[in-house]
């Protein structure tokens, strides 16, 4: 690995595809459209598009929608960086893209959908985020003092 922009890491993935540790939708979040590495950790954001996807095809506003309800606001995503996201995630092969025929302002209305690479990704996160949890629970001196018992999956 050798040493990019901005702390990210460079090095070569599987099939000599090119591959950094941080970019649009990995931790730094700063949106900058390199490619995630397999394995390294998601944004927020990144991951809730995915789950939202898993739900089915949508529009990337509902999307955005539905992350705002499921997290009671606390997370959201601007309208550009769900965009930016989708355009990476659809180059990477995480989702794919259908225009429906439709148009809102002038623009054709486009729907998202998980592909099964995007399955594996979101399935990934979520055991390396239970696997997170699981070292919590056996470090309690970690938790915040208000945190209960059963507060951790």
């Amino acid at each position: 690995m050798e040493r990019g922009g901005h702390g990210a890491e460079r090095g070569k993935g599987k099939g000599g595809r090119e591959m950094t540790t941080r970019g649009a939708l990995g931790s730094d979040g700063k949106g900058r459209g390199q490619p995630l590495a397999e394995g390294a950790a998601l944004s927020p954001a990144a991951f809730h598009i995915l789950l939202s996807l898993m739900e089915g095809e949508q529009h990337g506003y509902a999307i955005g929608q539905r992350i705002a309800a499921w997290t009671a606001g606390s997370v959201r995503v601007a309208p550009g960086t769900l965009y930016r996201a989708l355009d990476r995630m659809c180059a990477d092969g995480w989702v794919a893209m259908a225009d429906d025929g439709r148009l809102w302002n002038r623009q054709p209305l486009r729907r998202y959908r998980l592909t099964p690479r995007g399955h594996d990704v979101a399935r990934a996160e979520a055991a390396r985020l239970q696997g997170l949890a699981a070292a919590l629970r056996r470090l309690p001196a970690l938790l915040p003092p208000d945190t209960t018992e059963g507060a951790l999956p």
